[in-house]
């Protein structure tokens, strides 16, 4: 931009536009965020089956509360055993008044389909569920991304319109004519 050449007020039309970008991509974050958030579809008592339709990649087991062991047996609806691990760390999320531990994840992605589950535990009577494989670390990174792009846009757009607003100011107070009763600056040669 030439010294002598104002900035433009259009300039603050960028500035709304980093800040309309920002907020649309956490509208992204925040549909994914409902649509990937790991609530059960399915629940019984232990020793009983339960019938599960997941519409998502993947299968986990729920407990209603922590357990040292659960046994389960997955079968998805060409009859195969659907082998299941443990997850790497404690996991869990509060759907309603229920808190809910992650116990078993498919070892593998499976596809999407009717899973017909039984689980057995040594422990106290116990509930368990059956939900898609969601991870709830993955959940929680959606959130923190939503909510860094609604900070990134409104400091890029804010830092934007300051920017502008200094060029512009700058250039008028250098631009302003003399008050009056003072000679006119000498012009160049």
């Amino acid at each position: 931009m030439h010294p002598d050449v104002k900035p433009a007020r259009s300039w603050y039309l960028l500035a709304l536009a980093i800040l309309i970008a920002s907020l649309a991509l956490a509208g992204i974050f925040v549909w994914r965020i409902i649509d990937t958030f790991p609530a059960p579809v399915a629940e019984a008592r232990a020793g009983t089956s339960l019938t599960a339709d997941l519409d998502r990649e993947g299968l986990t087991v729920f407990t209603n509360r922590p357990v040292s062991s659960v046994d389960c047996t997955v079968l998805n609806n060409r009859g195969t055993q659907v082998p299941l691990r443990r997850p790497g760390g404690s996991e869990e999320i509060s759907v309603g008044s229920t808190t809910w531990f992650v116990a078993l994840r498919s070892e593998e992605p499976v596809r999407p389909g009717r899973f017909d589950v039984t689980c057995q535990s040594g422990d106290a009577p116990l509930v368990y569920a059956v939900g898609p494989h969601s991870s709830v670390f993955g959940f929680v990174g959606l959130v923190f991304a939503a909510i860094g792009a609604v900070f990134a846009g409104i400091a890029g757009a804010g830092i934007t319109a300051a920017i502008v607003w200094a060029k512009r100011r700058k250039f008028l107070r250098e631009h302003q004519p003399p008050p009056f009763g003072y000679p006119p600056a000498p012009p160049y040669q």
